[in-house]
């Protein structure tokens, strides 16, 4: 699939899961930036998985990070393609289908302006970590890194990584899941946090957060820590909490306002953390399916998707600063 009709998709798409109105009452939400900043990112092969990213309080806006599913291996990427991450994807062109994941997170401005993060999804292939940021220049965070991984406490998980590379001082960002033992260990006790913060070397926390934490990790919610690594090796005094929402549910909107997510932000409203406009995301829910031909002229269906899919709470400090919400927008061939 050629980055032309990805991008008809994406508008498609974003027609689709922002009608009724809901574009214009949801604070950020701007298509055409939106259409545009995709259309920089698209490159050949099947449409990536696209996470729209929204504030729940304060400054509205809009993110989106876009993970590459599969791209084209037989060419190498032109200089510049991809927002500047052609590099990155070359090197990559080798591994497997499959094997690993890379992507884009998009810093998008009111007025459009972006700046552009390189992301891997390695998931069990930590050997593709040099690789990665070998591409970005950054092979010398690798030994930092390799470190900050040989601490984590059993049932956490390293699996993603992300940079903004436009400067030497920004945090190396990594994602850990929590196996599901671990979450209902740490869902049951505090002091779980605790002691697994102090194996890691993170100590920007104080009890009420610990309780908070362990108040939020929903049960049947696969869920996610995210760290920032700084370059000096320490860890940075920001950390999220990521909930991502059951796949069985995601795409049944009375299900969802039923469900353990819509309680949590409920409450995190009712504490005034988060306001009112995460109420109309809900309405952002759907699935199609659109009839196409194959290259081969057979007949086959494009399942068109927006589903809720994961709830952040952000801490700085000990304190919760920020919760976002993600959208997911797909579109495979079945």
């Amino acid at each position: 699939m050629d980055p032309a009709l990805q991008t008809v998709i994406f508008r498609m798409l974003l027609t689709m899961a922002f009608s009724l109105g809901c574009g214009e009452t949801m604070p950020g939400f701007r298509e055409k930036q939106l259409t545009e900043v995709f259309r920089c990112a698209a490159i050949p092969g099947d449409f990536p998985s696209v996470y729209l990213e929204f504030p729940l309080s304060g400054e509205p806006g809009c993110d989106m990070t876009v993970v590459y599913s599969d791209f084209q291996r037989k060419m190498s990427f032109e200089e510049g393609s991809a927002c500047g991450a052609d590099k990155m994807l070359n090197s990559l062109r080798s591994v497997p289908q499959g094997m690993c994941f890379p992507g884009l997170e998009l810093d998008i401005g009111p007025d459009g302006r972006f700046h552009t993060a390189r992301f891997l999804r390695f998931d069990t292939h930590a050997e593709l970590i040099p690789v990665m940021l070998e591409s970005c220049d950054a092979a010398w965070r690798v030994d930092g890194l390799e470190r900050l991984m040989s601490r984590l406490p059993e049932g956490w998980h390293p699996y993603y990584i992300g940079l903004f590379t436009e400067r030497n001082e920004s945090p190396l960002r990594l994602g850990i899941a929590l196996g599901e033992r671990e979450a209902q260990a740490l869902r049951e006790s505090p002091a779980r946090w605790a002691n697994c913060f102090h194996s890691v070397g993170f100590d920007a926390f104080d009890e009420e957060m610990l309780n908070c934490l362990s108040r939020c990790l929903l049960p049947g919610i696969t869920p996610e820590i995210e760290l920032d690594l700084l370059p000096n090796g320490s860890l940075g005094e920001n950390l999220g909490l990521c909930m991502m929402h059951n796949r069985m549910l995601a795409f049944d909107r009375t299900r969802f306002l039923a469900g353990e997510t819509a309680r949590l932000l409920r409450e995190l409203e009712s504490k005034g953390q988060i306001d009112e406009r995460w109420q109309i995301l809900p309405h952002c829910i759907w699935a199609r399916g659109l009839p196409v031909s194959r290259d081969q002229g057979e007949k086959g269906v494009m399942a068109l998707s927006s589903s809720f899919h994961t709830v952040k709470l952000k801490y700085r400090n000990a304190a919760l600063f920020q919760t976002k919400a993600y959208l997911q927008l797909m579109a495979v061939i079945l």
